[in-house]
């Protein structure tokens, strides 16, 4: 019996895999801003748990939408 991973192309497989690296220098650099917000302007800015579990959590369905 053959693995999943074998029957997929390999341009599938590479655009899968710049799509994730995509995703988390996206969700890094968003986490970078909101830090370097907070430092400027603590008291308007939060930078918390809730910046990153929405990172998390926004850049999870991108990895895992567009299954057929």
């Amino acid at each position: 019996m053959s693995n999943f991973r074998d029957k997929v192309q390999p341009a599938v497989k590479k655009e899968t895999k710049n799509v994730a690296i995509y995703t988390v220098v996206g969700v890094v650099v968003m986490w970078v801003g909101f830090l370097i917000l907070h430092l400027i302007w603590p008291e308007k800015i939060p930078f918390d748990y809730r910046v990153i579990l929405g990172g998390i959590g926004c850049g999870l369905p991108f990895q895992c939408s567009d299954r057929t």
